[in-house]
């Protein structure tokens, strides 16, 4: 009998360079950090351009705000 393996639920979302722009201009706030790494995005621009939906608890959004804080 094959094992099951539970599968990590993902969005994959692309960083483009308008999305940077944004992250980069930092005068509101963007997005809610918790303690756990889980958030949401508050920005109704920054959202649009990622493709992901706005004021929705993302399991992973510490990972995705390193992503944006890292150069290109």
């Amino acid at each position: 009998m094959p094992l099951k393996r539970r599968v990590k639920k993902a969005r994959n979302s692309k960083i483009s360079a308008r999305a940077r722009e944004i992250w980069a201009s930092g005068r509101k706030e963007m997005i809610c950090l918790h303690e756990s790494g889980a958030g949401l995005i508050c920005d109704p621009e920054l959202a649009a351009e990622l493709g992901l939906p706005e004021l929705i608890m993302l399991p992973d959004m510490r990972a995705l705000a390193d992503e944006l804080t890292k150069k290109s």
